[in-house]
């Protein structure tokens, strides 16, 4: 199928070819006077327009992909793709989208409601949704859920294995003080932190479509794996970070469009800002340290822990799937968030200066780092439902942060980092709380410590179990498997006894980890 408007523009081409073992450059922001922007190659076959390519191909996403994952575009060919426009006002408090959205039925029932999800409503910021149409036919919504929720009725149900397509207009308006969801989202002097600023479909699973109210503490999506043809045109004056590749980047006057395809993904990230950058190339993948000035101290120290993370967690797990890793300093309310490609931290852990509950705000960069690296497979690679089962992402993402350490530095570090996961348990007084709670079961404390705290103990006490190197061949194993799908805690408990021949009924009572 060809698509005839006009959507994206694609690559923005800052990265610098490092060699592995050199040193890489600080690379200043771009400015409209003294950026030069190579000419840009699409790849054989691939349009830079991409409504005008042939969707059932899906090649604008190889180059996102190192060689190794590539084959997996020929089988995720009915996941949802969207291809969207966002136009961002020049006093970056403003954005303005269009977009068409491909979607595939992918359940055994015929769907007669759709639903989109306006996570900006409940982030501090205001979405509003205009003129969609469904396969041709313009439709109406209700909004649900403190306005989180688009309800839309169709009066032609989506059979099963059926792809409609479909198209609208929205605007956000940004909020410009930190609030919702730790201050990740908004325009904040001059500073863009864009995460789920479009409109999303949600997951359809066992209990239907998942439309809950997020918690207030936690995370706040439960996301298919998509893909993401993007433009952006915004002002010529900030460096731009995007999930995914740049596939095109255009400077005229004071403003700039830049083009990212990404995918498979849980989700697309978007920042933009006075961002130095620094580059280093470990085996197929670009990896990247943006940084505020503020944060220029620990850059260098940023871009190493981030390669070792990378190289440690590809030695356990499997490779990371992506050509391009990005990491960026920003100002929030929590020590670092995760996304598909790229992971945000708070930008006080750069400063040697700053202060933390108390400590330098260097003393959390490195454990940081391992942490939201590890979520590129637990969490995008291996999804979860975030929302219902934090531990299959968080308390297993603390663990992997504690292998880090052991494989880094010894058993030694590994010990260290273990006590404060005790520490944490201990601010409820290590109360044998089961670690499967959905979030909103857990007081805002007690989420912390259990998940956080007293979750990576049971993964350890798992791995003790099983005996060391059965439960890395589980855990690599359920990673290859489960790639780009939503993971259930069934499927992880009937794996791991399958993996030792053993029953493992203990430690799952004793850890209170339930299917």
């Amino acid at each position: 199928m060809n698509y005839k408007k006009v959507i994206l523009l694609s690559i923005l081409v800052s990265i610098v070819a490092a060699c592995q073992n050199q040193t890489p450059n600080v690379i200043p922001s771009p400015s409209p006077q003294t950026q030069i922007l190579p000419e840009i190659t699409p790849p054989e076959g691939v349009s830079m327009n991409p409504f005008e390519v042939d969707l059932s191909d899906l090649k604008p996403f190889e180059s996102g992909l190192i060689e190794e994952a590539r084959p997996i575009l020929d089988e995720l060919t009915e996941n949802t793709i969207y291809l969207m426009d966002w136009t961002i006002s020049p006093d970056l408090e403003t954005l303005d989208g269009e977009m068409i959205i491909r979607y595939t039925n992918r359940e055994e029932v015929a769907l007669d409601s759709f639903f989109l999800r306006l996570y900006p409503n409940i982030s501090g910021g205001e979405m509003s949704v205009s003129k969609l149409v469904i396969d041709g036919m313009a439709i109406d919504g209700s909004m649900e859920r403190a306005d989180n929720v688009l309800r839309i009725a169709l009066s032609n149900p989506i059979e099963p294995r059926t792809q409609v397509e479909i198209s609208g207009s929205f605007n956000v308006q940004l909020p410009l003080e930190m609030s919702g969801n730790y201050g990740l989202f908004g325009s904040f002097d001059g500073l863009l932190v864009l995460q789920e600023a479009y409109p999303i479909i949600p997951v359809f699973d066992q209990n239907g479509w998942d439309i809950d109210l997020p918690a207030p503490h936690g995370d706040l999506t439960h996301l298919d794996a998509s893909y993401y043809l993007v433009r952006v045109g915004l002002p010529a004056n900030l460096q731009v970070i995007g999930s995914g590749v740049v596939l095109d980047h255009r400077i005229q006057d004071d403003s700039q469009t830049i083009t990212f395809a990404a995918g498979p993904a849980r989700d697309f990230y978007f920042a933009a800002g006075d961002f130095q950058k620094i580059s280093e190339r470990y085996g197929e993948t670009m990896i990247n340290s943006y940084v505020l000035p503020p944060a220029v101290p620990s850059i260098q120290a940023s871009l190493l822990y981030g390669k070792a993370a990378i190289a440690i967690l590809n030695e356990r797990l499997g490779k990371y799937p992506y050509t391009e890793f990005d990491m960026i300093s920003t100002p929030m309310l929590a020590l670092g968030i995760e996304y598909p490609g790229i992971v945000a931290l708070n930008v006080n852990m750069y400063d040697p200066e700053a202060e933390i509950s108390g400590l330098p705000g260097t003393f959390f960069l490195e454990s940081v780092i391992a942490h939201e690296v590890a979520h590129q497979w637990y969490y995008n690679l291996v999804g979860n439902d975030q929302l219902e089962e934090p531990w299959m992402d968080e308390a297993i993402v603390q663990y992997l942060t504690g292998i880090y350490f052991l494989d880094a530095y010894g058993d030694g570090a590994y010990q260290e980092l273990r006590q404060s996961w005790i520490d944490r348990w201990q601010r409820v007084e290590q109360q044998p709380t089961p670690v499967s709670l959905p979030v909103g079961e857990y007081e805002d404390s007690a989420y912390g410590a259990i998940v956080y705290g007293r979750g990576p103990l049971f993964v350890e006490a798992l791995a003790e179990e099983m005996g060391e190197e059965t439960f890395w061949e589980f855990l690599r194993s359920f990673t290859e498997i489960h790639a780009w799908e939503i993971a259930q805690p069934e499927a992880f408990i009937s794996m791991a006894e399958e993996a030792c021949e053993c029953d493992l009924s203990g430690i799952w009572e004793t850890w209170g980890v339930y299917p």
